[in-house]
């Protein structure tokens, strides 16, 4: 990819969800072309993205930079804190990197994506739910509870 930089309204095109966008949506996007307009020319910038660091893998799927996501899953496994900071003071970069290239293939709009992350948190807590359900633990767990309540209460009856 060339190493050439993209224009303030580029930017602006690429990061609106609509063209007719709402207030709330301004602000965002006025954030973003700000942001880059402060970074032209610099590609590694830290810079401090609260929405990257808190949600992690779910921002980068909002945003569909998916190969940064499947990273930041992988990542997490083996530095599990660290990767929460980095991706905060990266993912504005990021970002930038992801818009560069798409704009260069000729997608001037990036949409999010409500699906993904949706589909992920979903998925995620029925495992968790899998998990704890169907365990050994909560099994022996259950059936200490049940023993309890029994002994507890069987003065009662």
């Amino acid at each position: 990819m060339k190493n050439t930089y993209l224009t303030p309204a580029e930017i602006k095109a690429f990061v609106q969800r609509k063209p007719n966008e709402p207030e709330a949506d301004k602000k965002r996007t006025e954030y973003y072309v700000n942001l880059y307009e402060r970074n032209i020319g610099n590609t590694r910038f830290p810079s401090w993205n609260w929405s990257a660091c808190l949600l992690g893998v779910l921002w980068f799927l909002y945003r569909k930079m998916y190969f940064y996501s499947f990273a930041f899953v992988v990542l997490s496994f083996f530095y599990p804190n660290t990767i929460w900071i980095l991706s905060g003071l990266f993912g504005n970069a990021l970002y930038f990197h992801h818009a560069r290239k798409k704009i260069h293939k000729g997608h001037t709009h990036s949409g999010v994506d409500y699906v993904s992350p949706v589909i992920l948190t979903i998925a995620l807590m029925g495992g968790l739910l899998w998990f704890i359900f169907s365990s050994e633990t909560f099994q022996t767990f259950r059936q200490f509870a049940i023993d309890w309540f029994v002994e507890y209460f069987k003065d009662w009856v």
